[in-house]
């Protein structure tokens, strides 16, 4: 029977694992109860103190020594217990300390398997099953089915009862006593007797009471969690979005604010441009033009000059034009009249810019 309730708790903690793994870590370590453990190992006159947590390692080993002012333990002590609060003691005893061996025994034995190994310890081992503390794992049944193999594993009892009453003095008492595994951790028994080992609190009506409420309530979370995960991620999706839906309206103002201020500055550049080369061409026509030659309208565009004015001989401007080394192709645009006011003729030329010319305005 003994052996039976250890495989219905491992299948138990198995599957309310895999039941609890959707859940935030605080609810699932709420409904697991406290798997954590603070182990206690001494070697010679130092003690270790190392608090273990049920999903691994908690980082931390403090050492003192037995000598050591009772303040000076005592803080150690609460440092590791803050660690892993209300965690059970384990007393972690050294493999080199442990008689551990392999029995094979008939199958009729699972019945009364720890009477039976007590039966047997003068013949397994080299102690009495008085002078020992000993405990055991079921490790496999031949395929004949009428074999058992048992993991035995035997301290003695002065050493164990040294450390106990140790730990006792300090107002320590640990629920299990242990073998240090080959990963440093617990390697899963308990040397401790039966009849000394604290007792389980609530009865198994009280037990199965809590399982039942604990059952509906992880379907319940099992049903309901999933969607409200997607919906807290759909709910930071969203907002992820906002704020990126918001950076690109800030974005395409800042550009359409750009193409505005290089559209200005284009704008002034070309007109300061266009600016510079009338300035030219005036100076120009000042110096070619007769002193009977009067300019009233200077226009340039696209690389045309328009000019109109008054002149003596209006015939000779088309010769003057051409000469000037920013001026070709010069014509009348209209024909010449005759200005009754000031007895001069009126005209209307256009000239094209050389093309030298034109490339040093060419960008207005």
């Amino acid at each position: 029977m003994n052996e039976l309730h250890v495989r219905l708790q491992a299948a138990w903690h198995w599957w309310l694992d895999g039941l609890l793994y959707p859940l935030p870590a605080s609810l699932r370590r709420l409904l697991q109860g406290n798997r954590d453990r603070l182990t206690i190992a001494f070697d010679g006159d130092r003690v270790r103190l190392r608090p273990l947590r049920a999903e691994g390692d908690a980082g931390i080993a403090i050492d003192f020594r037995v000598q050591d002012e009772a303040s000076m333990r005592e803080i150690a002590i609460e440092r590791a217990r803050r660690a892993v609060p209300g965690a059970p003691i384990v007393l972690l005893l050294a493999r080199t300390g442990i008689l551990q061996r392999r029995i094979d025994l008939p199958r009729a034995a699972r019945e009364n398997l720890r009477q039976v190994l007590e039966f047997e310890m003068d013949r397994q081992t080299p102690f009495d099953s008085g002078e020992v503390y000993f405990d055991y794992r079921t490790l496999a049944t031949e395929t004949s089915g009428d074999r058992l193999q048992v993991e035995l594993a035997v301290a003695p009892k002065e050493a164990v009862d040294e450390a106990l009453g140790r730990l006792e003095v300090w107002q320590l008492a640990p629920g299990a006593v242990d073998v240090t595994g080959e990963d440093g951790r617990p390697a899963g028994y308990n040397l401790l007797p039966p009849e000394r080992r604290p007792a389980e609190s609530g009865g198994r009506g009280g037990t199965v009471g809590v399982l039942a409420v604990a059952l509906v309530l992880l379907l319940g979370a099992n049903l309901y969690t999933p969607p409200l995960r997607q919906r807290m991620h759909l709910g930071a999706l969203e907002a992820e979005v906002e704020g990126y839906r918001r950076d690109t309206v800030q974005l395409e103002r800042w550009r359409q604010e750009s193409d505005r201020l290089q559209r200005q500055t284009r704008f002034l550049h070309e007109k300061r441009q266009r600016n510079a080369m009338i300035i030219v061409l005036l100076d120009e026509l000042t110096r070619l033009l007769p002193g009977d030659s009067w300019v009233e309208r200077l226009s340039l565009y696209e690389g045309e000059v328009h000019i109109q004015g008054l002149s003596s001989n209006a015939s000779s401007l088309i010769g003057i034009l051409e000469a000037s080394r920013y001026f070709t192709r010069a014509q009348f645009r209209s024909p010449v009249t005759h200005d009754g006011a000031t007895h001069q003729d009126r005209f209307h030329v256009s000239a094209q810019l050389r093309r030298a010319e034109r490339s040093d305005e060419g960008e207005t």
